[in-house]
């Protein structure tokens, strides 16, 4: 006769096991209620960048390990890859930060000893220089040379530590701070970090508020995101730019599209200026990167290739020379032997807009409409003004923006969730 108290445990035993699998062969995917992992980051020299991404499962021969992942750079701005490293568990895929020194990216690795990794060979190897309390944190790599910060969010006291000296050398900065804080990136000058400032339970239509510390992260001054970018968007990254005060905000919609906007000014006004296709997929991951030339930017979209379930991985690139206004794709399809595929960067639909600048009314004009398309207009603060539908047998539509303020706005062109262009009107 079997004991029930050994069946329940049985059970227990079984659920967990089930319960671990899944955390290791699920990625790490944005939602509601979690922060996601920085996995792509630049590099100390023009066009170089990194990206930790999960890669193939397969035995190494003669080992017995199971490769779960890799480390790539890049040195064209994502148009080529080279490997650097392979990891055996997936506790490697996390955040990974650049440093200003050339060769030199930091890597936070929980669950290979809680350990911050880093490295002064390009990401080939890593040595750990810091062991800290598993369990819930943020990281941001620094502006200096050799710099990193590490928040503990473990309880309602959160602390904030900074590392110097490629992490030999650690300060507690903060013992006490702000439970709803949360450390995200640092600036382009000496001493700015920034971090979100958010009640608990992310979600749409939530206070969103910008931190900023010009002293290391002793002193936070906080500034409120325009409601219409809030009402827009959730699961927000902030990248920083080239220049001082300027910085990237993203985040996806209710149609997992992922908005990028741009500030010149410390995050008191954004600019929209991109929204991708609609991006939803059970085992995929966005990441975003400024790069250090102005003007350049970099989105990472990692999924698994078509009929493939963690055994290939197929990665687009979306390169930006126009602070994230347009791309080129470079895409990648991987495998055990590292193949690369390249696919030609799409081009856009010619969309016209006329006047431009605009009194009072403006045209656009769809060059091609074969399916129908959606025409929405949208202020520099991301608020709608317009919206219509073209039909396929349309090819233009008059927008009458008689009683808009004058300024810059935004036209985008959508067939159902993907855009198929996006133009700006002066209105004077």
């Amino acid at each position: 006769m079997i004991n029930k108290n050994t069946t329940d445990r049985r059970r227990t035993f079984f659920f967990l096991f089930f319960i671990f699998l899944v955390s290791l062969f699920t990625p790490i995917v944005c939602n509601s209620q979690t922060f996601c992992p920085r996995l792509i980051t630049r590099g100390a020299d023009t066009a170089e960048i990194y990206i930790n991404i999960q890669w193939y499962e397969q035995m190494e021969p003669g080992t017995g390990d199971t490769y779960y992942g890799g480390i790539f750079r890049s040195t064209d701005n994502g148009q080529s890859l080279s490997v650097q490293f392979k990891y055996i568990w997936p506790f490697w895929w996390n955040n990974i930060y650049g440093d200003s020194l050339p060769g030199t990216i930091y890597n936070t690795m929980p669950g290979v000893g809680d350990s911050i990794g880093v490295s002064h060979d390009y990401g080939q190897t890593y040595m750990l220089k810091y062991n800290y309390v598993s369990g819930y944190h943020q990281f941001a790599g620094g502006c200096l040379k050799g710099e990193m910060y590490l928040q503990n969010a473990n309880s309602s006291q959160k602390v904030l530590y900074r590392f110097t000296n490629f992490a030999d050398s650690v300060q507690l900065v903060n013992s006490d701070l702000n439970d709803s804080l949360y450390i995200l990136e640092p600036g382009t000058l000496a001493g700015e970090l920034y971090a979100i400032k958010w009640p608990f339970g992310i979600s749409y239509n939530r206070p969103l508020r910008l931190a900023l510390s010009s002293d290391y992260g002793q002193n936070f001054s906080v500034t409120l995101i325009d409601t219409c970018i809030i009402d827009s968007i959730a699961n927000y990254t902030i990248s920083r730019g080239s220049d001082p005060g300027e910085l990237y905000l993203t985040g996806d919609d209710f149609m997992y599209r992922y908005h990028v906007y741009h500030s010149t000014d410390y995050g008191h006004t954004f600019e929209l200026k991109y929204i991708t296709d609609s991006w939803q997929d059970p085992y995929h991951s966005v990441s975003f990167t400024a790069g250090r030339t102005p003007g350049t930017f970099y989105i990472m979209n990692w999924k698994n290739c078509p009929g493939g379930w963690l055994y290939s991985a197929c990665v687009e690139i979306y390169f930006s020379r126009d602070y994230g206004s347009t791309y080129t794709v470079y895409y990648h399809e991987l495998d055990s032997t590292f193949t690369s595929i390249k696919k030609e960067p799409g081009i856009r639909p010619v969309l016209s807009i006329f006047p431009n600048p605009a009194a009072d009314k403006f045209s656009v004009e769809l060059h091609k409409n074969p399916d129908g398309a959606d025409i929405e207009v949208y202020d520099l603060f991301g608020c709608q003004k317009f919206k219509t539908f073209l039909k396929p047998t349309q090819g233009e539509v008059e927008v009458d923006a008689g009683s808009w303020s004058k300024g810059i706005y935004v036209v985008k062109v959508l067939a159902g969730s993907r855009v198929l262009g996006i133009e700006k009107v002066v209105i004077q």
